[in-house]
């Protein structure tokens, strides 16, 4: 079974698909350089444990971010993700009961998007997404 991180970018990939089937995707620390194509960055930025010890993982957080060239493809998109993961029905069928169900939002007005460069003239959308196990 795929691992989580691995099972949200095929999900985000497969809302964007059909409408964008341009989207790219990069993971992780590194941030791209140079890119000539509109794609969605993610990075697991955090996680809450349950348990006596706290050893049990019960919700995974990460930062999503939609970099495009126009500002409407960069709405679009994350409107795109957001219905994606807030529809219940599609949901259970695609995580097979590997996460519970997902919270999606905006980013707060303090978070500083991490694919934001003023000479690249790039719009960035940033979305909080939790995925509950």
């Amino acid at each position: 079974m795929p691992d989580l991180t691995e099972s949200l970018i095929a999900f985000i990939d497969a809302a964007l698909t059909d409408a964008y089937p341009s989207a790219d995707f990069h993971v992780g620390e590194i941030i791209p350089e140079n890119v000539e194509t509109d794609f969605v960055w993610l990075v697991q930025s955090g996680e809450s444990t349950t348990g006596d010890l706290c050893d049990e993982v019960d919700r995974v957080r990460y930062d999503v971010e939609i970099v495009t060239t126009e500002i409407e493809d960069c709405r679009a998109w994350a409107a795109t993700i957001k219905t994606a993961l807030r529809d219940a029905d599609n949901f259970d069928a695609a995580w097979n009961g590997n996460a519970q169900f997902a919270t999606v939002e905006d980013h707060d007005d303090d978070y500083v998007p991490r694919n934001q460069d003023a000479d690249e003239q790039l719009n960035v959308a940033s979305l909080a997404v939790e995925m509950h196990v």
